[in-house]
């Protein structure tokens, strides 16, 4: 996927990528079964910039040359590309944080050659979404190109969640080694959802194009959200009604994946443990993030202070990728699909009558297997997703 600078620079490509607006406009036609055709005045603008690090995000206006309701008037274009990965790196590196210490040149091989993986992952995810009608809050997509070897470029192209939506933004550091993995993953969540008629709270999908032996560029096409719609900050309070509206659509993947459980292995192979076992800074970095999040839990409820330190302490032995792969077994709990990736800059709402409502949950390029436990407290039930 190596490019040589300036190669996508004219204007029959849309935002200096490998996407031709031809292409998209006849793929995107196509999906919408329309006889219209992108306008003159048909424009692309970046949008999500500093948000995402391993795609470009385009927000579309085709300015149809027919006039018809059911035509989404923009559309936002995910087109896998690196081109952010080393200024991100530069500005990540430490000297006191070997979680970032990698060398960039190695990096940049490693996520050149998995690109398409992570992308066919995402574009599977939503192509079973809409199959199999999973009722879950992520965007329509419209066009869903993979990887592979008739295609050079991936793309996903969906719904526009809208320019009063937010994103929380922050960097998360990803193995080098499964980025069309994680694209995969994604179309095939996507694809399952569909083709189970889930009521799942997502983006519907017109495309879904894997990374695979065939194109060499996955993509997925989606619904626009609309302009309207808010990713909120993390500085941002989400209440515990926001919660519930969310665990509402988890419910949903956990009650199908629990029932057909065969659908776990279709989905992709990207895992939070295969993760773990890409490269020594993957398990360090989460470990750091997630022994973090426990000790600041300390705060909030201070008798539980003795025991939260305690697990963090012994987070580098629990963040072990042959325990996460095999937890369920060893608790004793049925293994069950789970968003791997689920905090809030993945989750778009709206607003209505003064109250938030959950629009799409997004964003599935990492799948996970655990479990759902219940318990029971004395101020009533608690619902543990683990």
């Amino acid at each position: 996927m190596q490019t040589m600078k300036g190669q996508f620079d004219s204007e029959e490509y849309i935002l200096a990528t490998p996407i031709k607006w031809s292409w998209l406009e006849e793929n995107l036609c196509t999906s919408l079964n329309t006889s219209a055709k992108f306008g003159a005045d048909c424009t692309a603008q970046q949008v999500g910039a500093g948000q995402g690090y391993m795609s470009v995000m385009a927000r579309i206006h085709p300015k149809w040359t027919e006039s018809n309701g059911s035509l989404p008037q923009s559309i936002i274009a995910k087109i896998p590309s690196l081109k952010y990965i080393p200024s991100i790196l530069n500005d990540q590196k430490t000297p006191h944080n070997p979680c970032k210490t990698a060398e960039i040149d190695s990096i940049m091989d490693n996520l050149e050659k998995n690109l398409n993986n992570f992308h066919n992952t995402e574009v599977s995810l939503y192509a079973m979404v809409q199959d199999n009608d999973l009722h879950l809050k992520i965007p329509k997509t419209y066009v869903l190109q993979k990887f592979d070897d008739e295609c050079a470029q991936g793309v996903i192209v969906m719904e526009d969640m809208g320019e009063q939506s937010i994103v929380f933004g922050v960097y998360h550091v990803i193995s080098v080694d499964d980025i069309y993995q994680f694209h995969n993953t994604e179309v095939s969540l996507y694809a399952m959802v569909q083709d189970n008629d889930l009521h799942l709270k997502i983006p519907k999908t017109y495309v879904l194009q894997k990374f695979d032996d065939e194109c060499a560029q996955g993509v997925i096409v989606m619904e626009d959200m609309g302009e309207q719609s808010i990713v909120f900050g993390v500085y941002h309070v989400i209440s515990v009604d926001d919660i519930y509206q969310i665990i509402d659509q988890l419910v949903e993947l956990h009650k199908f994946s629990f029932e057909h459980p065969e659908c776990i292995s279709s989905i992709g192979r990207f895992t939070l443990a295969r993760f773990l076992r890409m490269e020594d800074h993957a398990k360090c970095f989460l470990v750091e993030a997630f022994s973090g999040l426990v000790r600041s839990l300390r705060y909030l409820e201070k008798d539980m202070a003795p025991m939260l330190d305690h697990i963090a302490d012994l987070w580098y032995d629990i963040c072990d990728a042959d325990v996460i792969d095999n937890i369920h077994n060893l608790i004793g709990m049925p293994a069950v699909l789970v968003h791997g990736d689920l905090w809030t800059a993945n989750t778009i709402w709206r607003e209505h009558n003064g109250k938030r409502e959950l629009a799409a949950i997004v964003d599935w390029q990492v799948r996970s297997i655990f479990f759902i436990e219940c318990k029971l407290k004395n101020e009533g039930p608690v619902l543990a997703i683990m």
